[in-house]
Formats: C-alpha cells, structure tokens, sequence
C-alpha cells in the first residue's frame, strides 16, 4: 500500500551471459567479463545504518561521474537512494535502474574483483562499512551499455546517471555572474544532489583533479566575504592539495575557482 514493494518479474539476461534466474537460493552469478579473480564479500551489510557519503572510494575505473552521483544522493537523499537497491537475503543483490521511465532489475552477487594487493579493485567499502556503493558499480556495468564490462564504465556524465537511476534532473552552467552561480548552488545544495565535472586543464593553482567529477556538498561565504563550495572527492581522499584531513575526500575551493575550471553540473529535481 505504501508503494514501496515491486514484483520483479525478470532480471536484465547481459548479452551472451546465462539467463539470471529469480529463484533466491544463493547461486553464484556470472560476473562482468573483465572481473579477473574476485574475492567474496560475506557477513556484510548492504546499507548499514543508513547510506553516506564516505561508503563511496573509487578504484581503478574511471567512473567518478557514476559515483560522484551515488555519494550525492546518499548525502542529501539516502532514502531515496536506498529504494534503488535491496538485498535479497541470499547473498545477492538487485538493483533498479529506470532509463526512460522502462525499470530494469540488475541481480547479483557478492564477488567483487580482487586488486593485485588485496581488497577490491574497484569501488571499495569504508573499513568495515556497507557495501552497496560496489553493488551499485557492478549492476552498472552490465546496464550501462550492456557490454557487460567494468571498462564500459570509463567516462561519462552525472546527468545521464541520475537518468538511468529514474531521476528527473537539470544541469547548471558556471558561467555568468558569480553571486547567480552561489545563489544557484545554495539552493541546490540544500536538499538536491549536486555534481560538477571539471575541465581538463585546472588553472588558477586550484586544488581539483581534472576531467574529474566532485559532489558539492555546501555553499558557504567567509568572514572575508569570499565565497566557497564544500566538494567531495569520489576517491574518499583530498587529490591534489589537503587541508587537516585530507583522507575524508572533502576539499574547499572557491567558487571563482569553481568557475574558472569547470563548466557544468547536474541538479537532481
């Protein structure tokens, strides 16, 4: 009654893998075709006592702009996120995506890449935290572009994510008077999940990683009268330049700076 519940019918067949059966019995599934060895996530889990923006590390895919997008949700609408993704009980997981109002339910397992130096190649948990930023990441390379790879995932745009995740969106340009620009993102920040991409080339001395996507977190002017954009780096670390913690991933950058080196973002509606 509370429309929360969804009958899944099917699960997405990846293109040229076995037909991923709905009997919940633990069986393992086939994982995207570039996984390598893997090593299995048991006894954890899924969302833990809620999503957070620390639960997203990226690793050695450049998918910043798909988890960029999931940490913005997870910071200003976890609830929202958590109805994308269940766990099944069974050690496998679904996920929903939603392109173009079609749902589609992603199904699969706890195997998860293994890195040459222990632990996940790719998304990784926070220490002993949820793990629903991994699942996420592996449903998205069979959905994608249904090449059924972790390198499918290379490059992209938020905006495109949060469509497929069945979120109305807008983008916003940097350019213009900068107080719009603060006004802009104010507003956006307070309750809306908000990404940016920054240009290629990084000028100004600023401490931003380039062609790379950001969470904006907040909006804020100092005593100085400067205003300032609170970002978080999908990496789970500062990049280039730190303040005291540089390993919480958040980084303090104008917004002069902002918009001197990055030309667009995404506002979720």
């Amino acid at each position: 009654a509370s429309g929360d519940v969804h009958k899944v019918a099917n699960f997405l067949q990846p293109a040229g893998m076995p037909a991923v059966s709905t009997a919940l019995n633990g069986q393992n599934i086939a994982d995207p075709l570039d996984s390598g060895s893997t090593t299995r996530i048991t006894n954890r889990s899924l969302w833990g006592t809620g999503p957070s923006m620390v639960d997203i590390n990226q690793g050695q895919v450049g998918d910043c702009y798909f988890l960029a997008s999931l940490q913005a949700f997870a910071d200003k609408t976890p609830g929202r996120l958590q109805e994308m993704a269940v766990d099944l009980g069974d050690g496998t997981y679904a996920v929903q995506f939603a392109r173009n109002g079609v749902k589609t339910f992603v199904r699969v397992d706890a195997d998860f890449p293994l890195a040459p130096w222990g632990g996940e190649y790719y998304a990784h948990p926070n220490g002993n935290g949820p793990i629903w930023g991994l699942v996420m990441e592996k449903a998205y390379a069979y959905y994608r572009t249904g090449a059924n790879t972790y390198a499918s995932l290379n490059y992209g745009w938020t905006g495109s994510v949060y469509s497929d995740l069945g979120v109305a969106n807008s983008s916003f340009v940097t350019s213009g008077n900068l107080n719009n620009l603060y006004n802009t993102l104010s507003v956006a920040t307070s309750s809306h999940a908000t990404t940016i991409i920054t240009n290629t080339n990084i000028v100004g001395g600023a401490s931003l990683i380039g062609s790379h996507a950001y969470t904006i977190v907040n909006v804020y002017t100092d005593g100085n009268g400067v205003q300032w954009a609170t970002l978080r780096n999908p990496w789970g670390y500062d990049g280039i330049g730190s303040d005291s913690n540089s390993g919480d991933g958040l980084v303090a950058i104008t917004l002069a700076n902002i918009q001197a080196n990055c030309s667009m973002g995404s506002i979720s509606l």
